[in-house]
């Protein structure tokens, strides 16, 4: 008797793990859409909310990159999903209705912008010329990413602001114009500059009116993350 309980139990925890695995599917989602993936929302096909982001704080999906999701729910309409993913600029691509068994790879391009419907699509015109067919977006050294805030703690008015891959060398430009500058207490929103090689992780200097140097070294940001420097952040001959 207890055997035939045993036996019954763990048929009974077979059929439940089968099941498990059919409410949730897995979609490799890959991004080549020219433009970094910082959102992936998965709803039920026809929901009207956004849902919850499924990449998690900090995370983002390079161009010609994919990943790999477990859905965490089946829908009530046998598996059909619609996918979003927004990148810095609150731009979406999106696909709608898709049909959606464990294993399948979805590729994501210029074509899913705003799900090819005009009264969905959240570009801002004053982003084409720089989203030009002829090139790639994430080639553009010129082009500027999604913003940070850096805030001056320093009790000194700072004159320079650098933002620098972690993978490079190079600090680059300036991010204040020549007669610009950020006094004690103030904050000022900077866009990250392109291309990202290391993902999320950046060099951030910032230089006083005395040639002081204040920096944070391989800094992981998300777009709107608030950086603050003070006296600590002095710089004691680290990379200049």
């Amino acid at each position: 008797m207890k055997k035939k309980i045993f036996l019954a139990a763990a048929l009974l925890v077979f059929v439940l793990c089968a099941l498990f695995a059919q409410r949730n599917p897995s979609v490799t989602i890959v991004n080549n859409t020219g433009s970094i993936a910082w959102y992936v929302y998965i709803v039920e096909a026809g929901d009207s909310s956004r849902g919850q982001d499924q990449l998690g704080s900090g995370v983002v999906l390079m161009n010609d990159d994919s990943k790999t999701f477990t859905l965490p729910f089946r829908t009530r309409d046998v598996n059909r999903y619609d996918i979003t993913l927004r990148d810095g600029d609150n731009r979406e691509f999106i696909k709608r209705n898709v049909y959606i068994t464990s294993d399948i790879s979805l590729t994501f391009t210029r074509n899913d912008l705003g799900g090819n419907n005009p009264r969905d699509n959240r570009y801002d015109d004053r982003y084409d010329d720089r989203y030009d067919d002829r090139q790639d977006y994430r080639q553009s050294p010129s082009a500027d990413g999604p913003p940070i805030i850096i805030v001056n703690n320093t009790r000194e008015t700072i004159v320079n602001i650098f933002i620098s891959q972690t993978a490079s060398d190079d600090w680059g430009r300036n991010r204040l114009d020549r007669n610009q500058s950020l006094r004690n207490g103030q904050s000022r929103e900077i866009n990250l500059p392109y291309p990202i090689n290391v993902v999320n992780r950046y060099d951030i200097r910032i230089d006083d009116s005395d040639g002081n140097s204040y920096i944070k070294m391989d800094v992981r940001v998300e777009p709107g993350r608030r950086i603050e420097f003070d006296r600590s952040d002095l710089d004691r001959g680290r990379r200049r």
